[in-house]
């Protein structure tokens, strides 16, 4: 499984990218409400939309729930996890 590359603890978790993108979505739409009040956060509000997308399209995050630390996983770092899951199973059955 993945571990966390401050604490060294193996209880992480695995951040989805459609809850960040619709987090992130739900904020640029509240700063577009906003920046009709002031014009200056349209700035703004564009750069949280645009960067929504790059999340929904971005790679694969990881928190750790014992320091709550967070990171981008390593390219094959999530296929990794899921074979060392599947040893890990197979030894507990026997």
């Amino acid at each position: 499984m993945s571990q966390c590359p401050r604490c060294g603890s193996h209880d992480v978790q695995k951040i989805s990218s459609s809850s960040m993108f619709l987090t992130l979505l739900a904020s640029g739409g509240c700063l577009v409400w906003l920046a009709t009040m002031f014009p200056p956060l349209w700035i703004l509000a564009g750069i949280v939309l645009l960067f929504s997308l790059y999340v929904l399209i971005g790679k694969v995050s990881w928190r750790c729930l014992d320091c709550k630390h967070a990171w981008v996983a390593k390219k094959g770092v999530e296929g990794q996890a899921g074979q060392e899951n599947k040893v890990k199973e197979k030894k507990e059955k026997r």
